[in-house]
């Protein structure tokens, strides 16, 4: 069976993921796997490209660590959005056009709490030090990459084996989903991306984590094969890193993908 044939065959395991069913093998469809963090900014960026190209693009949404597996099992993904280099390093070099490997924009951890917080702390450690803080949640480190860069950071902070120890932490299995529990009062904390928070007002930033306390924190795209070699995902490719997009990515809050942001920083930052 070929790749291609693999990734047909396994289409109705997907479908939910997708919002509705996959492409036929015969339809010009583009299929663009995405990092959870990209919902909003992916959606509008994807209808752009169609109102511009005329192609079709359907969208699969869920942690980059999840998305990774499905291309390794030949899921009809033709281009990979992840919200960290690492899931695409895990690829086979031979499923993915490295001409098309590229950074497209950069975000920053931050701390947010339910909309009328018990407390607001003022640095990582409170996390541990104040009693209001009870349930911190944070994504899977396992697979999804604001859970990583949580992790990193509270190992940073010195707290994160005590959280862990003391059964403090809650995962969840997306970014969204662990902002989700801090917009209901389920958790009294969760680290996540800044662009998240932007996106409800029923959580609020507290605290801003400093570039120092994780790795860069980037966003990369890679097209998948056989699709790679196909005009239509260079197109694509090529919109991502056009100006109507970064005016999408901007207007969502992500920073541009050249330099390193002020992760610290209170102030609103440009992307260009």
């Amino acid at each position: 069976m070929t790749a291609r044939a693999g990734r047909v065959a396994i289409a109705g395991s997907l479908a939910v993921l997708a919002g509705g069913c996959l492409p036929l093998p015969n339809d010009r469809v583009l299929t663009i796997g995405a990092a959870t963090s990209l919902r909003e900014s992916a959606t509008e960026i994807a209808a752009a490209f169609e109102q511009e190209t005329g192609e079709t693009v359907r969208l699969t949404f869920a942690a980059s660590g999840t998305l990774r597996r499905q291309i390794e099992r030949d899921a009809p993904i033709d281009i990979f959005l992840s919200a960290d280099s690492r899931a695409i390093d895990a690829l086979d070099p031979a499923e993915i056009d490295p001409k098309s490997r590229l950074i497209f924009a950069r975000n920053c951890l931050v701390v947010a709490v339910p909309s009328d917080p018990s407390a607001e702390p003022r640095l990582l450690r409170d996390l541990v030090e104040l009693a209001e803080f009870d349930r911190i949640a944070i994504g899977n480190p396992d697979t999804v990459p604001a859970g990583r860069y949580a992790r990193v950071a509270l190992e940073s902070a010195g707290i994160y084996d005590r959280l862990e120890a003391d059964g403090k932490l809650v995962f969840g299995e997306h970014v969204r989903q662990v902002l989700t529990y801090a917009e209901r009062g389920e958790v009294d904390a969760a680290l996540v991306y800044d662009t998240d928070v932007r996106s409800t007002a029923e959580a609020t930033i507290a605290y801003r984590v400093p570039n120092a306390m994780t790795p860069p924190i980037v966003y990369e795209m890679a097209a998948i094969t056989p699709t790679a070699a196909d005009d239509r995902a260079q197109s694509f490719v090529d919109f991502i890193l056009s100006d109507r997009a970064r005016e999408i990515f901007q207007a969502r809050g992500f920073r541009r993908a050249d330099i390193e942001p002020n992760c610290g920083n209170r102030a609103v930052q440009p992307t260009h």
